[in-house]
C-alpha cells in the first residue's frame, strides 16, 4: 500500500515515507566489475552451493508449524526456531572481497547458532565461520572470490533464528565491524573491489501478513526562489545523481510549502502545495507542471498550522492534515476537501520545536503520527492517531546535525516506514532502516546548492 510523501513547513519540515536498502561491501575499491543480489530463502534440505530455492521478496512463516518451532511465547531462549539461508545470486568477476554482516530487528528476532552447517561456500569463495549475535548485527564472514572467472551463485550462510515476537523483520547486508580481512585470509589477500549489493529479498513476516505492494519510497527537494520560480527535483532512486523528474508547478505561490501523496489511490506519489496565509491546498495527480487536480481550503484561520499527509483510515488514499506545534493538535481529515477534522487530538505539547512527521511505523497500512525535536535529536512515534505516550521507546537520531529536516519513508521496499533527516546547506541526506537509534544506513549528497531546498519523499513512479 503506498505511503504518503512528506513535507515541509516554514523553517521546519514534515515529513514522512520510508525505506530500507544495502551498504557496498569491501571499502576501498576500484570499479565495479560485478553485481551481487542478496536475498533470504528458507533452509532447503540438501542446500548446497548450486542449489537455489524460490526466492521471493517477503516470505509468512507461521509459528508454531512444521518449519517453526516457536512456542508461542514472546521471549528468547537461544534456540534456533527457524531456519533461512542468506543467498546470493549473480556473476562476480574474481577477486573480490566482502566483509559482510546482517542487519536485523532484534526486538523479534535472535541470531542462533544453527548446529550444524553454518557455513556453504559459494564455489571460488573462501570465508571463515560467522558467530552468534543478539544484537541486531551477525557477522556472516568475510566472503572472497578468488578463482578463476565468476563466482556464481548460492548460499553463502545458513542462519539459525531465536523468535521471540511477531512482525516483519527485515534483513540487510553492510560491512561487517572490525578489519576488511578476518579469519584464515588468502596470501596475498584481493583487493576489496566496489562491487554494489542490492537487496532483492530479505523480509520475514512472522506471524503476519508479507505487504500487499513491495515499493520504494525515494528523495525529492523542492526549491521556491521566493520570487516565482518553484521547482521539483524528484529522483527513483536514494542515491547521488541527477533529477529524475524536473518541473515547475506552484510559480507564483510564495509561502507555499510542499506536500506529497498518493491522492487518487493509483500507487504513485504525487506533488501538492499548501499555503498557510489562506489555508488553501492545490494538489496535482502526476508529476510536472500544470495546474492543481484538487484546490480546497481547510486550515484557514490556524495560527502556526503546518501540513501533514498520510493515510489516516487504511483506504490506500492519502489525505491531508494540520498540526499545531504551539498546542500539540493534530486535525485530520479523511478526505481531500474542504470540511471538519474526522480526528483531533493531542500530541506532542510541551516538546519544544517540535516538528511533526508521519509514516506506517508498524507495516499495518495506516499512517500515525510522531513528533521529531531538532535541538535533542529525540523520536517520539506513535502507532495511533490519538492521545496518549510515544509506542517505540523514544530514541535519538541527529544529534548534533545542525539545519537536519526530518523525512520518513519505506526506504527499502518492506512496507514500514522508518525515520531520516536532509541538510538543505550540504544536500546531505541520512536515511535509517529502523526506528532506532544508530548510524545512517544509507548516506549520500542529493541537493547540495540548493539552499533553499525543503525535502519531500514518496514513490514517484509505483515501483
Amino acid at each position: 500500500m503506498r505511503k504518503l510523501a512528506w513535507i515541509a513547513a516554514t523553517s521546519t519540515v514534515v515529513a514522512l515515507i520510508a525505506v530500507l536498502g544495502a551498504h557496498l561491501l569491501g571499502g576501498q575499491g576500484t570499479s565495479a566489475q560485478g553485481t551481487v543480489n542478496f536475498d533470504i530463502d528458507p533452509e532447503i534440505t540438501g542446500n548446497d552451493a548450486n542449489h537455489l530455492g524460490t526466492v521471493e521478496a517477503c516470505y509468512a512463516v507461521a509459528c508454531p508449524s512444521a518449519n517453526c518451532t516457536w512456542n508461542g511465547s514472546a521471549t528468547f531462549d537461544d534456540v534456533s526456531d527457524y531456519i533461512i539461508d542468506i543467498v546470493v545470486t549473480g556473476d562476480t568477476q574474481a577477486p573480490a572481497a566482502y566483509d559482510a554482516a546482517l542487519l536485523y530487528d532484534q526486538n523479534i528476532v535472535h541470531v542462533a547458532d544453527p548446529g550444524t552447517d553454518q557455513l556453504i561456500k559459494l564455489p571460488g569463495a573462501s570465508s571463515f565461520n560467522p558467530d552468534s549475535d543478539s544484537d541486531g548485527e551477525f557477522n556472516a564472514g568475510a566472503i572472497y572470490f578468488t578463482g578463476a572467472g565468476t563466482a556464481g551463485s548460492g548460499t553463502i550462510v545458513r542462519v539459525g533464528l531465536d523468535i521471540g515476537g511477531s512482525g516483519l523483520v527485515t534483513f540487510t547486508l553492510g560491512p561487517a565491524p572490525g578489519t576488511a580481512y578476518k579469519g584464515a585470509n588468502p596470501s596475498p589477500p584481493p583487493p576489496a573491489l566496489d562491487h554494489p549489493i542490492t537487496v532483492d529479498g530479505g523480509v520475514l513476516a512472522i506471524n503476519t501478513a508479507c505487504p500487499s505492494i513491495d515499493t520504494i519510497d525515494t528523495i525529492g527537494v523542492y526549491r521556491h526562489d521566493g520570487v516565482g520560480d518553484s521547482m521539483w527535483f524528484l529522483r527513483n532512486t536514494n542515491s547521488e545523481g541527477t533529477a529524475d523528474l524536473t518541473f515547475d508547478y506552484a510559480t507564483g505561490i510564495n509561502d507555499g510549502v510542499p506536500v506529497a501523496g498518493d491522492w487518487n489511490d493509483d500507487d504513485i506519489d504525487t506533488i501538492g502545495i499548501y499555503r498557510p496565509s489562506e489555508g488553501l491546498w492545490h494538489l496535482r495527480n502526476s508529476n510536472d507542471s500544470g495546474v492543481a487536480d484538487n484546490t480546497f481550503t481547510y486550515g484557514a484561520g490556524i495560527s502556526g498550522a503546518v501540513p501533514v499527509v498520510g493515510d489516516w483510515n487504511g483506504d490506500g488514499t492519502d489525505s491531508i492534515g494540520i498540526y499545531v506545534p504551539a498546542t500539540g493538535l493534530w486535525h485530520l481529515r479523511n478526505a481531500n476537501s474542504e470540511g471538519v477534522a474526522e480526528n483531533t487530538f493531542n500530541y506532542g505539547a510541551g516538546i519544544s520545536g517540535a516538528v511533526p512527521v508521519v509514516g506506517d511505523w508498524n507495516g499495518d497500512g495506516t499512517d500515525t503520527i510522531g513528533i521529531y525535536q531538532p535541538s535533542s535529536g529525540f523520536w517520539f512515534l506513535r502507532n495511533a492517531n490519538s492521545e496518549g505516550v510515544a509506542d517505540i521507546s523514544v530514541f535519538s537520531f541527529g544529534t548534533g546535525i545542525t539545519g537536519g529536516l526530518p523525512v520518513a519513508g519505506d526506504w527499502n521496499g518492506n512496507g514500514t516506514d522508518t525515520i531520516g533527516l536532509y541538510i538543505p546547506s550540504t544536500g546531505l541526506w541520512h536515511l535509517r532502516n529502523t526506528n532506532s537509534e544508530g548510524t545512517a544506513d544509507l548516506t549520500f549528497s542529493y541537493g547540495a546548492g540548493i539552499t533553499t531546498g525543503k525535502p519531500v519523499a514518496g514513490d514517484w513512479n509505483g515501483s
